[in-house]
């Protein structure tokens, strides 16, 4: 970097914090709810700029936090103790496994079975391929973990060379698939569990899978992944030129497994029945075959290859996403900017549309703030307020927050695609337009067309 180069980003950070004490200082008093803001405001600017790396900006919040005392250590590096942590690191465990045991291989020549033809035919492929695991794993950084090799090694063996657009377009189109999926199926990502931990201690409301499927995943889920195949398809697919396609290798015929395939297949299997029935809390399960992994004799990894290959950004950054929307809570700025905002946009009594389209909206702005798992511990206690100031029901009110939560605009606000771009070495530049666009089609045509199918059903 020069030293131009190094004035310019000097500078515009200091632009940043004069902007932000600007800005906040015109909303609420307080010194240390104006540095809070400030905070967050740059650690956003920096990621979605991508000026420095994620971990960098997030190692800054860390320090202006900390420093001036903004919010307690136990709130700042809460991070460090969540589930969510302990899942990036038991995973990145469990899939280097899957890598090293040759199961990866195994796995992508059986996707190659069925992903093969036009680009769009393996676009779509993979975006199947991320709804069956949304399925079946509740965890979206738990399915990413064990997904990623699993889609490298399906490129590698596709012809789709690392740094080609059709390469990052297959890829995202898996890790975007299972992750939109994921929000229209109940215990399949953590917003979700979020929404419905909230609805059940607070309202005491509890509503079905079926229920909630029918509701989120005809429009949100099933009409969001085909507009994410055509958005995918026309982005990167003009890359995939038909030599490429042609020049994808033969799918192995060696189907028969190792005696360490099979063990890991076991401990995989073990793995998933243990998240489908809930019986231990996914990071810890998690964990435990990751340490299996480890162990030597039964084990499948050397922890010396492993070590010396895995990098510890995507547990920092991490770590800081959750540390940021848990330090939003503690501090409040979570309930002033949804009063800010709810000012601002206004509900009106009776006027259904604008009420639903308001309640949709301010929940996606809330999630550019505290992230997206953040939404619904902001907006649900608020719940109540919303219901009579727009005479939507109580149940209609809470479901709405789906809407603002399953709209992704920046992949910062969903640490499971930062951590699926570190691993594949895809800019992040790349997700962040193809979120952008996918944020524009859904609140340009989705939440128009959510609304409709929300009458239909009787929710409005």
């Amino acid at each position: 970097m020069t030293n131009y180069a190094r004035f310019f980003l000097y500078g515009f950070i200091i632009l940043i914090f004069i902007a932000a004490f600007v800005i906040f200082n015109s909303m609420v008093a307080g010194i240390k709810l104006e540095i809070a803001f400030v905070s967050v405001f740059l650690t956003i600017v920096l990621l979605v700029s991508g000026i420095v790396m994620e971990y960098l900006a997030v190692l800054i919040f860390f320090l202006l936090i900390t420093l001036f005392k903004v919010a307690p250590p136990s709130v700042t590096f809460s991070g460090f103790f969540s589930q969510g942590f302990w899942l990036i690191f038991s995973g990145a465990i469990i899939g280097a496994a899957i890598k090293q045991s040759g199961l990866g291989i195994k796995f992508s020549a059986l996707l190659m079975r069925f992903c093969q033809g036009p680009y769009v035919a393996i676009v779509s492929g993979m975006v199947l391929f991320g709804i069956f695991m949304a399925f079946i794993m509740p965890s979206a950084m738990g399915r990413v973990m064990l997904m990623m090799p699993i889609l490298l090694e399906f490129t590698e063996k596709s012809g789709f060379k690392e740094g080609t657009k059709a390469r990052t377009g297959v890829i995202l189109a898996g890790v975007l698939g299972t992750y939109i999926a994921g929000f229209t199926i109940l215990p399949s990502n953590l917003p979700n569990i979020i929404l419905m931990g909230a609805m059940g201690t607070v309202y005491h409301l509890t509503p079905s899978y079926l229920q909630y499927f029918i509701l989120h995943f005809p429009v949100l889920g099933l009409v969001k992944l085909v507009l994410l195949i055509a958005v995918i398809t026309k982005l990167f697919g003009q890359n995939s030129t038909p030599e490429m396609i042609a020049s994808q290798k033969p799918v192995s015929t060696d189907s028969t497994l190792l005696a360490k395939e099979k063990r890991l297949i076991f401990y995989l299997a073990a793995l998933i029945f243990i998240w489908v029935t809930d019986y231990i809390p996914p990071a810890w399960a998690a964990l435990i075959v990751a340490i299996i992994c480890l162990l030597p004799i039964i084990g499948l990894l050397n922890h010396r290859t492993f070590m010396k290959q895995y990098h510890l950004a995507p547990l920092i950054y991490v770590a800081g996403i959750i540390g940021l929307s848990a330090v939003v809570n503690y501090t409040g700025l979570g309930n002033i900017l949804a009063n800010k905002l709810f000012a601002v946009t206004s509900l009106v009594p009776g006027n259904t549309a604008k009420n639903f389209m308001t309640l949709s909206l301010v929940s996606t702005g809330i999630g550019l703030v505290t992230t997206l798992p953040g939404v619904p511990a902001i907006m649900s206690p608020l719940a109540t307020h919303i219901a009579k100031m727009s005479h939507l029901s109580l149940t209609t009110v809470l479901m709405t927050q789906v809407i603002g939560f399953s709209t992704l605009i920046f992949p910062y606000q969903a640490p499971p695609i930062i951590v699926a771009m570190r691993l594949s070495n895809i800019p992040v530049k790349q997700a962040t337009l193809v979120c952008l666009i996918m944020a524009a089609l859904t609140i340009l045509l989705l939440f128009p067309t959510d609304f409709l199918w929300w009458k239909m059903l009787g929710w409005l």
